[in-house]
């Protein structure tokens, strides 16, 4: 099973939550304007972000948000301790990418955009023990989808939590979500 943990891991991992930018011009730090929701945080280690979700997540990234544009000198998806605001809207829109693609990985693995393949050549690691002696592309191209169903079970997860998220904070007046790395 690929990690998805419920709260908050300080060590290598992204931690998502809803969040609310309660913009103030008098607070010193942009930091002090986010108010986060951690009873509903998940973490996910960074390496299963970068193979699995951070194509998503940079794709989806919008610069023009409030809160976005208020960040620390950051420009686009920021891997480190930086907040990356996105909103529900923009979040479904995810959710629909990770569907079809997990459509495409049940059904035609083969017509898989070639970005993402290329990330899952790291997705190995994840599925099964994995012979070193091996360690080639098309080999783990093949465990991949030999063993489809652990990612698979991975994205539902993920969708799962998301969904959820994104009730619970839309029903106690949150109305972002943030992916912040390590």
């Amino acid at each position: 099973m690929i990690e998805i943990i419920e709260g908050h891991n300080p060590s290598s991992y992204f931690w998502i939550m809803p969040v609310k930018y309660n913009y103030n011009k008098n607070n010193q730090d942009y930091w002090d304007n986010v108010e986060r929701f951690e009873e509903n945080e998940i973490s996910i280690e960074e390496d299963i972000v970068d193979t699995f979700l951070y194509y998503f997540f940079k794709k989806h990234f919008d610069e023009t948000i409030f809160a976005n544009r208020h960040r620390n000198e950051s420009e686009g998806f920021e891997w480190y301790l930086e907040y990356n605001f996105y909103t529900f809207e923009a979040m479904q829109e995810i959710i629909k990418d990770i569907k079809e693609l997990v459509d495409k990985i049940e059904n035609n693995y083969d017509s898989i955009d070639e970005e993402i393949l290329e990330k899952f050549t790291n997705a190995w690691s994840y599925t099964v023990d994995f012979d070193c002696r091996k360690d080639n592309d098309v080999v783990k191209y093949n465990v991949v989808k030999e063993h489809k169903e652990v990612i698979i079970e991975f994205y539902n997860r993920f969708i799962c939590y998301i969904e959820e998220m994104m009730k619970k904070g839309q029903s106690n007046g949150y109305d972002l979500i943030s992916v912040m790395g390590p």
